[in-house]
Order: C-alpha cells, then sequence, then structure tokens
C-alpha cells in the first residue's frame, strides 16, 4: 500500500473517528480577568482563531456540529485509540507557519470578554456577561473609524475613546445596530462560546494541534475534488460504532475503514497536506472546537475587516463621539 494512500486513509479514518468521538463536557468558567493580555489570553485568541478557521472549514466541506454522534464516555478510549494508529501513518509536513498579527480577531474577541468581566465588576448597570462581551467588542472594534482601531487589542481602553467605560448610552445604541445587523439572536452563542474559550485552549490535547487547525484546517475543502465526501464520512460512521460494538481490534476497525475508503479516494493526493490535516482532528475536542466556531463566525463575517451593513455601521459612528464623553465622565468618576 503506498504511502500516499496511507495519508489520505489516515485522513479519512481520523474524519470518521471526530465524528463519532464522545463530546466533553462544555466548560462554564467565565473569561479571566487579566488586563495584561498575559499567555492564558494569548492561547485563547490563538483557539478562537483556529475554532473559526475549523469551523468555517467544515461548513465548506458540508459538516456541521449537528453531525458529530454523542457515544458512551466509556468508548472514547477506543475511538482515540484508532485515531491514534490511523493517524500514525500520516507524513510530518515541512510548512511554513502563519504569521502572527499584533491582534486578531480572536484577540479581540478574548480581550472583549476579559475587560467586559472587569467592567462589571464595577458596573452595577451592567447587563449579562454575554450582553457585555458583546458590547465591548463593538466598543473597542467596530465603534469608530477604522484609523482609531489601533493595532493592539486593549487600544482604545482608555484615552481618548475610553471603550472600556462604556455607559448605557452606548448599549442602546449597540442594541440597535445589533438589531439591524441581524446579529441581536448572536450575542447569547457570542458569549458562550468566549466563557468556553479559555479552558478549552489549555487542554494539553488540544494545545498539540491548536496551530494546525487554523493553519490547514482549509486543505480539507480541497479534497472534495478528490472523491472523499461529507456523505461519505457520515456513511462510515456506523460502521466504526459497530466494530466497536463487536469487539473488534482498533487494528481490525481500521483495515475495515481502509477498505470502505479506497473506493473513495479517487486520486493521490500530498501525503504532507492529508497529514497535516489528519493531526488536526482532535478526536475529544473537535466538536466543542466546531461549536465555539459556529458561534463566533456570525459575529466575525458580519463585523470583520470589511463591515457587512455600511448603513447601520455609519449610523452607529455618527453618534460615537457623543457618548464618548459620558465614558469618559465615567471613568474619572464624575
Amino acid at each position: 500500500m503506498s504511502k500516499a494512500f496511507n495519508a489520505s486513509a489516515a485522513f479519512g479514518i481520523g474524519l470518521v473517528v471526530a465524528l463519532a468521538t464522545v463530546q466533553p463536557a462544555s466548560a462554564s468558567q467565565a473569561a479571566s480577568g487579566e488586563t495584561n493580555q498575559g499567555s492564558t489570553a494569548n492561547s485563547t485568541s490563538e483557539f478562537i482563531d483556529a475554532a473559526a478557521a475549523a469551523a468555517s472549514t467544515w461548513q465548506q466541506f458540508g459538516l456541521t456540529a449537528g453531525d458529530f454522534v454523542t457515544l458512551p464516555e466509556e468508548d472514547r478510549e477506543y475511538f482515540e485509540e484508532v485515531a491514534a494508529i490511523a493517524l500514525s501513518n500520516a507524513e510530518d509536513p515541512n510548512l511554513s507557519p502563519t504569521p502572527a498579527t499584533p491582534c486578531t480577531q480572536g484577540g479581540r474577541a478574548a480581550y472583549a470578554a476579559e475587560i467586559a468581566a472587569i467592567n462589571s465588576a464595577r458596573d452595577q448597570n451592567a447587563g449579562t456577561a454575554a450582553e457585555e462581551t458583546m458590547y465591548m467588542y463593538l466598543s473597542h472594534y467596530i465603534d469608530m473609524s477604522p484609523s482609531h482601531v489601533g493595532s493592539s487589542c486593549n487600544h482604545n481602553s482608555g484615552a481618548p475613546r475610553y471603550s472600556a467605560w462604556i455607559t448605557d448610552s452606548d448599549r442602546s445604541a449597540y442594541n440597535q445596530f445589533l438589531s439591524t445587523t441581524n446579529l441581536a439572536g448572536a450575542v447569547s452563542d457570542f458569549g458562550t462560546a468566549l466563557s468556553m474559550a479559555p479552558s478549552l485552549a489549555t487542554s494539553r490535547d488540544l494545545t498539540l494541534r491548536l496551530e494546525t487547525l487554523g493553519d490547514y484546517g482549509a486543505a480539507l475543502v480541497e479534497l472534495t475534488s478528490l472523491g472523499f465526501t461529507a456523505d461519505t464520512a457520515r456513511s462510515l460512521v456506523p460502521q466504526l460504532i459497530e466494530s466497536r460494538v463487536a469487539g473488534d481490534s482498533p487494528e481490525a476497525a481500521i483495515a475495515d475503514l481502509e477498505a470502505a475508503l479506497m473506493p473513495n479516494i479517487s486520486a493521490p493526493v500530498l501525503p504532507a497536506a492529508v497529514g497535516l490535516i489528519a493531526a488536526a482532528v482532535s478526536p475529544s475536542l473537535l466538536p466543542a472546537v466546531v461549536e465555539v466556531g459556529l458561534a463566533v463566525l456570525p459575529v466575525f463575517t458580519m463585523l470583520g475587516p470589511t463591515i457587512v451593513n455600511w448603513a447601520a455601521w455609519s449610523g452607529l459612528i455618527y453618534s460615537s463621539n457623543s457618548r464618548v464623553s459620558g465614558r469618559m465622565m465615567r471613568y474619572l468618576g464624575m
């Protein structure tokens, strides 16, 4: 059997295992209250960026969070062993990492959650954690002209924007903006996802695969032209479960999946690329990764580098200058 096919089969089996793996309990801890964007904040921002990239890729491939199958906890070790053995056949890549940027979308989201927690502790008018997180995201990165955003995540927290000291006038303006841009319903999911992110980001298993999730997940989309489809992945999940029920060894399950995958891999692929994607598949955590990614994607898409609803954004920044004075007075304790 060729190394190219081994890499292809490794990817396919890893994908199937990811679909059939036990979903971990969602973390509910609040975002860290660090103000200096320390190591926790950095790993959290990397995780959010990777989760968004992974979710976008899986959506393009045709898979959603609903495709993941919840199985008994006692079966988790078996499926992880199947994945570990299958993925060991893939070669390591020699690709350059994606250059880091001063403040990514994930960094913005992570900082918004942190500063929201800090402000909520000092502001009796603060709303829910999810609401305040969205407000801080808008206050720091959307509620101003692009030239004022700055390159660091905390650039506008103090003078002259005082974005960390929002008032009820800001909240009213942001609620109107969210309603106009059809993002009001995304507030809860966005906040919940960001509260999960710090715990998931510090998971040892996920940390080992974090960079591959964000940097190389897009190659999954390219495999659709080679005959491997989302429908193929879904169709193989029951077979893997049956192998577990029948008491088959992980090696036997892998052999059966290889035989099933053979007709669906219609052309050889670069072993390094497929091996990277296989390594990116975290059997125990991928469902949670995609869940977080799907929650932040609507916000990142609507409020990314190109504002989708220009009219709504223009109306928001038109009233911004009149609201900054109120934030400054809060900062000064007046």
